[in-house]
């Protein structure tokens, strides 16, 4: 949903993060968010994930055990 992601930059009173969402299996999710997090330096790295939406949803666990470890987890 990015359009101009190399147009964003940091300010010194905000921790930019930036939330891989869409929908999946653990799996699917699971390679999209370390895609990004190779990818993505310089921001703080989120995670969102759908209670409705998501094919098996992953539990806490299993999120805090990807690597990097996602900073900032939303259940929505």
């Amino acid at each position: 949903m990015i359009r101009d992601k190399p147009a964003l930059r940091k300010h010194p009173e905000l921790a930019l993060t930036i939330n891989v969402d869409g929908f999946g299996d653990p799996p699917t999710r699971s390679r999209s968010y370390t895609q990004f997090a190779r990818d993505s330096r310089r921001f703080h790295k989120g995670f969102k994930l759908f209670y409705e939406e998501d094919t098996d949803l992953m539990a806490p666990p299993a999120v805090l055990a990807m690597r990097p470890r996602p900073e900032v987890i939303v259940y929505e």
